[in-house]
């Protein structure tokens, strides 16, 4: 009989330590910028099981300590992304999380996470 579980979750420490190697190793770039782990703000991380193939991914969602213009919207920025990564700590996809740009006050920005 197989194991009733196959997907393993790893402690949420070891996926940001995961992820933050895959940043210095050049594997997230945000509009020809290559990241960089002291641009990033760890805020979350998510594990999911495929029932299919009984394959695990894991999604790590942080913010951006300095927001990154998007360079077709005048008045858009990116102030958070988030990253799904594989087995082997590979960046397979990503996800930016857009804002309207703040025209009048950087302090009138929604709160935001620090270490």
């Amino acid at each position: 009989m197989p194991p009733r579980v196959a997907c393993d979750f790893a402690k949420p420490g070891v996926v940001v330590e995961a992820f933050m190697d895959a940043v210095k190793d050049g594997q997230l770039k945000v509009f020809d910028t290559a990241l960089t782990p002291e641009m990033l703000i760890p805020v979350r991380v998510e594990s999911s099981c495929e029932l299919a193939d009984m394959n695990s991914l894991t999604k790590v969602y942080m913010e951006i300590r300095e927001p990154l213009q998007v360079p077709w919207k005048d008045a858009v920025e990116v102030r958070a992304l988030s990253v799904i990564m594989n087995r082997r700590g590979e960046v397979v996809d990503s996800e930016l999380h857009l804002w309207p740009m703040e025209i009048d006050s950087p302090s009138d920005r929604a709160p935001r996470y620090e270490n």
